[in-house]
């Protein structure tokens, strides 16, 4: 039988990822498309950019969950 806990976190970390994801990406189109329009190269397809947007989160989560970082202790390092 495979763990309630488990299945918990891999839907909350899922959610997490789709939701960053976008967040990430309207912030890079923010920033790059409408903000800074020069410092961007030229033709980017959206397709690359979102699905990079995607595995970069998703890595980064793996990274903090496979550290076990608490919410307060990258809180801490990104306030000092």
């Amino acid at each position: 039988m495979v763990n309630q806990n488990l299945i918990i976190m891999s839907k909350s970390l899922l959610y997490s990822g789709v939701i960053g994801t976008i967040v990430y990406y309207l912030l890079g189109w923010l920033v790059y498309g409408i903000i800074f329009p020069d410092l961007a190269g030229g033709e980017e397809n959206p397709l690359f950019i979102l699905l990079g947007c995607l595995f970069m989160l998703l890595f980064l989560q793996y990274c903090l969950a496979a550290g076990q970082v608490s919410t307060s202790s990258v809180l801490a390092l990104m306030l000092d």
